[in-house]
């Protein structure tokens, strides 16, 4: 009895201590207003097709062909910055990073005044 104790306890502290390990990952956007082909990447080899409004995460690449266009939507701040086409941006922390192509501008969360918005 005592070692059933003892082995419940030792389960219980290291399911505790694994929590932090298994917590998922917060977004840092969302993609929205999909028009055309939109595809993203988690390491730039496998491309995966965006049907519809997508989290997207630090490190992710994605990817706007020609006559397309789309929307990111930062999490933090709710500025929405559109995507050009023929063109390839990674997601960090501080924002989008232009890879090739331009980003239009940004809309701010108020939703009635543009910014121009450098290549990043």
């Amino acid at each position: 009895m005592r070692l059933i104790k003892l082995i419940v306890s030792f389960l219980f502290i290291s399911a505790l201590m694994l929590q932090p390990a298994l917590a998922k990952k917060i977004p840092l956007g969302m993609l929205v207003e999909i028009k055309g082909k939109i595809e993203y990447s988690k390491n730039g080899k496998r491309w995966k097709k965006v049907r519809r409004n997508k989290f997207v995460y630090k490190d992710y690449l994605v990817k706007v062909s020609a006559d397309s266009s789309v929307k990111y939507m930062n999490q933090e701040t709710s500025e929405t910055t559109q995507l050009t086409a023929n063109s390839k941006v990674k997601v960090t922390p501080e924002g989008l990073q232009a890879l090739e192509g331009s980003l239009w501008g940004e809309l701010m969360p108020e939703g009635d005044c543009w910014l121009d918005c450098p290549n990043i």
